[in-house]
């Protein structure tokens, strides 16, 4: 089964936004836009009056993207003050507390030298301690899309892509998936989650070599993607383990799309290699409660399908389900 605390309230908040700026900041048409999308949600997450992005070029600090009200204009060059100083300053995320209000900042680099930083604020009553350690996730984030900017091929680098097989990586993941639950069910819509493992995958490693192997991973990332429909996503989340999210999918169409992934690697050799077979454990939101659930309910049919032989679909169906239909 799977294991680990549960997530707290603060972590979940994270997901959320770190999500919700991701899904943004991938289709926003220039760094001014995909930075005012980090801004709001970091001053979303933090509960801050304000937040603003700068540009630090060493001679004078302009303006990226603010979100907030009495917030410069972009462009604009600035004075920079507190802990938005103190970050530029030091390379170190900073934060101060005065009488009645509170900033924190995080210094932006590029490519291993300073770029600018992220700076919020707003009344000390309202933003969490250690703010500024949670604002460097977003500091990432702008830093990723100014690159993006200069150079549209690295568009997948802002979500967190595996370098082998060019999907999302386990940080993609968890955003997206947390992203997706909080749109499901603000708009009482269906979501599923597949968890999907290639079954003996080691022996793959330890009979062929593990070059073979990467060849395995690439291929089977293909397939899955070749089969998913637009809208979804196909990441992978460990080292022979891939996840599938289904938006506006029930528990009837995510089984019929497992079974569909097990038939595509199945159903045709891989060069070098031979047959192989998935192992798939499925949950949707209205089984679950919330996306931490979906991803325990379905590692724990993963590992049932497992043990029922392998090339096998488990679905979770709660307990009142269950004693119903027996």
């Amino acid at each position: 089964e799977a294991s680990g605390p549960r997530e707290d309230a603060s972590g979940r908040r994270d997901r959320a936004a770190l999500g919700r700026a991701i899904r943004g900041i991938s289709s926003a048409p220039d760094l001014a836009r995909a930075a005012a999308i980090v801004a709001e949600q970091a001053a979303w997450l933090l509960n801050a009056d304000g937040a603003v992005v700068v540009r630090d070029d060493g001679a004078v600090a302009r303006v990226v993207a603010t979100a907030g009200s009495a917030a410069p204009a972009p462009e604009q060059q600035v004075t920079v003050s507190g802990a938005l100083s103190e970050a530029l300053r030091s390379g170190r995320a900073a934060a101060l507390r005065g009488s009645g209000a509170a900033e924190a900042a995080c210094p932006i680099d590029r490519d291993g030298a300073p770029w600018g930083a992220i700076a919020i604020s707003g009344p000390s009553a309202r933003m969490p301690r250690r703010a500024q350690e949670r604002l460097a996730p977003f500091a990432d984030l702008v830093s990723l899309a100014a690159a993006t900017h200069e150079d549209r091929s690295r568009l997948a680098s802002l979500a967190g892509t595996d370098p082998l097989t060019g999907l999302g990586n386990r940080r993609t993941f968890d955003a997206l998936l947390a992203a997706e639950a909080e749109c499901a069910a603000r708009h009482d819509d269906l979501l599923s989650l597949v968890l999907l493992d290639i079954d003996h995958f080691k022996g793959v490693n330890d009979r062929f070599g593990h070059q073979q192997g990467d060849r395995v991973l690439m291929e089977v990332g293909r397939r899955l993607v070749a089969i998913a429909r637009r809208g979804e996503a196909i990441t992978r989340i460990g080292g022979e383990e891939f996840a599938w999210i289904l938006p506006r999918t029930g528990p009837e169409g995510s089984e019929a799309a497992a079974a569909r992934a097990l038939a595509a690697i199945a159903d045709a050799p891989f060069e070098g290699v031979g047959r192989l077979t998935l192992s798939a454990g499925v949950c949707d939101l209205g089984a679950a409660g919330s996306a931490e659930e979906m991803v325990a309910a379905a590692d724990r049919m993963l590992y049932r399908a497992k043990a029922d032989g392998r090339n096998a679909v488990r679905r979770f169906i709660p307990a009142p389900e269950l004693a119903a239909s027996a």
